[in-house]
């Protein structure tokens, strides 16, 4: 018998209610759960990284530009087509 087998033979199975009790009781002094929850939540809107977003996405705003009447009329009429093909596909589904 090796010597980790000696020190476990007469150990307590640690899945009883007994010994889970007693460990439970054991670490609950050493772990305090209301620290935890004592802390305030973290502020985080003048952080570096949303700093950096802000800026990001309000340069983008700035720099859209209105579309022409041309552009417009063409996402206009994809969007048409689109919604032709979406509604004929719809159609031919309903005849199997």
């Amino acid at each position: 018998m090796t010597p980790s087998m000696m020190a476990t033979r007469n150990t307590l199975p640690l899945s009883t209610p007994a010994t889970l009790m007693y460990v439970r009781e054991k670490t609950s002094d050493v772990v305090k759960t209301d620290v935890v929850t004592a802390s305030k939540p973290r502020n985080s809107t003048g952080s570096k990284l949303s700093r950096k977003m802000r800026e990001l996405f309000q340069s983008g705003k700035s720099r859209k530009q209105e579309p022409s009447p041309s552009e417009k009329r063409e996402s206009r009429k994809e969007a048409q087509r689109r919604q032709f093909v979406d509604s004929m596909a719809f159609v031919r589904t309903g005849f199997r």
